[in-house]
């Protein structure tokens, strides 16, 4: 086909100015969720106007709001504010689906973490 671009699970992006981004971390891009997966210098961190690979669609683990039950399928929202994932909807950006085998309780405390599958336009 004449105007295919690329496969669509990942994109390429310029860090914006006064930013650094690292490898796993969750970045919003307007109303899309993306994951810094590779550098263009092959370091763990890329500054303003390098450019990098975000992940945007797959099942990526993120850190997430503590002290929620979770049901498999269910929609997650990015809370841009804390930078964690959340069954809140209220202010906060739809990402996608819980992608685990079961529904989960995320911890009272320490690190919780997801497995989200990330879909593009959520």
């Amino acid at each position: 086909m004449k105007n295919y671009v690329q496969k669509g699970d990942s994109i390429r992006v310029k860090v914006p100015a006064s930013t650094t981004w690292i490898i796993g971390q969750a970045v919003l891009l307007g109303a899309m969720l993306g994951v810094v997966e590779a550098t263009n210098n092959n370091t763990a961190s890329s500054t303003t106007g390098e450019v990098v690979t975000m992940c945007i669609t797959g099942i990526v683990t993120l850190p997430a709001t503590v002290s929620q039950t979770v049901a498999v399928g269910a929609k997650l929202y990015w809370d841009a504010t804390n930078s964690v994932v959340t069954t809140t909807s209220s202010s906060n950006t739809l990402i996608g689906r819980h992608g685990a085998e079961a529904p989960v309780t995320t911890a009272s405390s320490g690190a919780v973490y997801l497995d989200v599958i990330l879909t593009k336009g959520a």
